[in-house]
Order: C-alpha cells, then sequence, then structure tokens
C-alpha cells in the first residue's frame, strides 16, 4: 500500500455538495475502510492507495476529514471520513 501525505493532484476534490453517502460496513485496522456499500452495490477494497488527513485551519493539530483513495476489483474511489460527524461519503469516482 502506498500512503501519501499531501493531496494527489489526479484526485482533485470536488465541492462537498457532490458527496454522496457510503455506507463503510469494515474497516482495517481502526481506521482504513476495507468493505463498503455505495449505490445498491457493496465493494471490498483491495487497496489503500493514498491517504491525507484535512485540519481544522485554526487547529492545524485538530483533523476534520480523512481521505481515502481506494481500489476495488471494479472501480477506484475517493472516499471521505468526517471526523467530527462519524460520516462517510464517496467524494468522487475514478475509472
Amino acid at each position: 500500500m502506498a500512503f501519501v501525505n499531501s493531496q494527489p493532484k489526479s484526485l482533485a476534490l470536488r465541492s462537498t455538495t457532490q458527496r454522496k453517502a457510503v455506507q463503510v460496513t469494515a474497516v482495517r485496522y481502526h481506521y482504513y475502510p476495507q468493505r463498503f456499500e455505495w449505490r445498491g452495490a457493496v465493494y471490498i477494497v483491495d487497496a489503500v492507495e493514498q491517504c491525507w488527513s484535512e485540519s481544522k485551519s485554526t487547529m492545524p493539530w485538530s483533523v476534520k476529514r480523512h481521505y481515502f483513495g481506494v481500489r476495488t476489483q471494479q472501480k477506484r474511489f475517493l472516499l471521505v471520513h468526517d471526523v467530527e460527524s462519524g460520516r462517510w461519503t464517496c467524494e468522487k469516482q475514478v475509472k
């Protein structure tokens, strides 16, 4: 698995209004998504290819969101975990 501390240019983020809710049903090491449901389909994560965090601007040591570039057998996704709400969303689907 490759992990990156900064946001990759190839996965530029869209507006937060375009995020789609995802149900993460399993995580690995209490952190990385392992299996999720999205739009009626179940996806098993083969690899977490990228990972980075977004901090609150007023408190840089306090994490606001975690971003995960994941690969499944079918597709690649950019999943976002909002730390405060615990909500998972799909930011982007990459072919």
